[in-house]
């Protein structure tokens, strides 16, 4: 999965100007440095497609197409045919055009900005309906934001709520109505980088946000040099002159490289149009899925899966399909995981995946044990 590719695919809907002067900045492709030892790391997204393009992950043995927001490391490979184009947007944030025909990744090697992140996948675990508060937002997560939106889900009957954040010296609260969202406020006191904090909300029926036994579901902020750095990237991103949307999932990718994962979340829920495109939507499972609340992943990996189908977007189905298997396991719901996993088992044959192909028949076998 994007597990392999930090999250795979993002952006939504491609505005109609590729291949005219609709981007505001473009640059020459450039011969990567193989000697550069920062490149591998590094995470390139497709920010405009235009015609037939193909794409081929290392170990693949067929091409799969390539979406807009499709994601890519050094070792893939391009296809792109006659009158087609594509633009991608370069790990050290500069925008490169792919040559017809099989090219590499067009990118010229540089100190990635936008960064593969191995880890964001979690061990999952199942849901289950639950009848005390469970915290949203920020969980297992660090920040940009030193006055956060702290976000809970709510129980029915319940007319008030005591929210508190608690960590280091700070032990701050206050009472709340029916409402569910709470913008730490500005004359609370501050956020200190490096201490551990945990939000806890109890409703007024005594039920409370930590009967939820999991560990690591604090946060942390964020160093001054370390949000230094994050804002300055933030805006070479915006001075790239793209649309709105690519420009706010690109610092996404930004953020979620940075651990931000809360605050990443906060970003895509808040476009302002519906999500049409599979990236962004499989983008949200693997925040959500990070910060451990597997019900919300299961949703957007849902919609991900229907909006792959409809676009032949092949590996955003076994993406789908994997994750969707991976959810179910954790729920020991065997109808569920074998129909995910089969259906994850075939599209990865098709783009020739033989390793993924390999481990998900061994864990279909392991279901019909």
């Amino acid at each position: 999965m994007i597990r392999r590719l930090l999250i795979y695919v993002l952006l939504l809907a491609l505005p109609n100007c590729i291949g005219g002067d609709g981007w505001a900045v473009s640059t020459k492709a450039q011969e990567p440095d193989a000697s550069a030892a920062y490149v591998d790391s590094g995470l390139h997204v497709i920010v405009a497609v235009q015609g037939h393009v193909g794409v081929k992950r290392r170990g693949w043995s067929n091409y799969a197409p390539a979406m807009f927001g499709t994601s890519l490391r050094r070792g893939d490979l391009l296809r792109l045919e006659e009158l087609s184009h594509v633009k991608v947007v370069c790990a050290g944030l500069t925008i490169s055009d792919a040559t017809r025909g099989i090219s590499g990744v067009p990118c010229p090697a540089a100190k990635p900005v936008l960064r593969y992140r191995g880890d964001l996948a979690i061990q999952t675990r199942g849901y289950k309906s639950v009848s005390f508060p469970v915290v949203i937002s920020p969980r297992r997560t660090k920040l940009l934001n030193q006055h956060p939106t702290l976000r809970w889900t709510p129980i029915e009957g319940a007319t008030n709520y005591r929210v508190i954040v608690r960590g280091g010296d700070l032990n701050w609260s206050t009472e709340v109505d029916s409402n569910t969202r709470l913008v730490y406020p500005e004359n609370a006191p501050g956020l200190k980088a490096r201490d551990a904090y945990k939000l806890i909300v109890i409703a007024n029926n005594g039920r409370r946000s930590d009967e939820e036994a999991e560990p690591g579901l604090g946060f942390t902020v964020l160093t001054a040099d370390e949000a230094k750095e994050v804002r300055r990237d933030e805006q070479r991103i915006r001075e790239l002159g793209l649309p709105d949307v690519p420009t706010r999932l690109l610092i996404v990718y930004l953020y979620t490289a940075h651990g931000l994962y809360a605050e990443s979340i906060d970003r895509l829920e808040e476009l302002s149009q519906p999500l049409q495109e599979p990236a962004p939507a499989r983008l949200l499972g693997d925040l959500y899925l990070a910060v451990g609340l597997s019900r919300a992943a299961e949703t957007r990996y849902l919609l991900a899966l229907e909006l792959s189908k409809k676009a032949n977007d092949v590996e955003g189905q076994a993406l789908g399909h994997e994750a969707l298997g991976r959810i179910y396991e954790s729920l020991g719901n065997r109808d569920q995981v074998t129909k995910h996993l089969k259906s994850a088992l075939e599209s990865f044959k098709q783009v020739g995946d033989q390793r993924t192909v390999a481990q998900i028949e061994e864990r279909l076998a392991m279901w019909k044990r």
